[in-house]
């Protein structure tokens, strides 16, 4: 099966997939389009990624969310599985991801940054970086807006995204490794 390129969309951790991608594997994306990335972790992303850190305030402070992971990541598995699964994703995030400016240069596809303006992974210092040096990039910051802004004001971000992909749906050129 031959694949690539091809249009690569992700929100958060997928978002960070897609600029990894992009930096490894351009012959496999058209464009990317990153909502709530971050490339590195700052002091906003270590205070962010806090909220990881203890399954037991999890389901003291945000009950409802709790019980959302439970129902989506407990079945076929083990009561409380979501636990072990957020214990897994906070290790991670202690490390990853880690990306240098040099790093994102590589990234030659058409890239559409998107973040909320309160967001504290894709925050305002690194969205500004990412636009700076990633050679071909565009960015929408919505104001008064949180992490999961393709939500919370998707009537706003859905145009965006469907213009910068229509500026881009013919393919120029394709890179073969």
């Amino acid at each position: 099966m031959k694949l690539g390129p091809s249009h690569i969309a992700g929100m958060s951790d997928g978002a960070i997939i897609g600029i990894h991608m992009g930096m490894t594997r351009p012959d496999l994306v058209h464009t990317l389009v990153c909502v709530g990335v971050n490339y590195y972790n700052d002091d906003l992303v270590k205070e962010a990624n806090k909220f990881f850190d203890d399954t037991k305030e999890i389901e003291r402070k945000h009950p409802k969310l709790a019980l959302e992971y439970a129902k989506f990541h407990d079945r076929n598995k083990h009561t409380d599985y979501w636990k072990t699964l957020i214990a897994h994703l906070a290790t991670n995030l202690a490390k990853n991801p880690n990306y240098t400016i040099k790093d994102l240069q590589k990234i030659s596809a058409p890239t559409l940054l998107i973040a909320g303006e309160n967001d504290l992974w894709g925050n305002r210092k690194q969205m500004l970086e990412m636009r700076q040096h990633i050679p071909i990039s565009k960015m929408l910051i919505v104001n008064n807006a949180e992490h999961e802004v393709q939500h919370t004001h998707a009537h706003l971000v859905n145009p965006v995204i469907m213009d910068f992909l229509e500026r881009h749906k013919e393919l120029k050129q394709v890179i073969r490794l």
